[in-house]
């Protein structure tokens, strides 16, 4: 006995999805380690202070929320 349309519909949906799922995680992990080997994460402290500048220096409260 064959599976009905619906049932053989759902089952290549989770195969897709299941498919489309490994896809993303070789994609993060093959992002992981592109950015492991390529030194991104070598010095976190000085490029966490790139961002600060004259105007507005590191330890200094310029942003408050609220208000």
């Amino acid at each position: 006995m064959s599976p009905a349309p619906a049932e053989s519909f759902w089952d290549l949906s989770l195969l897709g999805i299941f498919l489309l799922g490994l896809v993303f995680l070789g994609s993060a992990i093959w992002a992981l380690s592109w950015s492991r080997r390529s030194g991104q994460f070598d010095d976190l402290e000085r490029d966490s202070r790139s961002i600060f500048d004259a105007d507005e220096p590191e330890g200094v409260v310029q942003d408050r929320f609220p208000q």
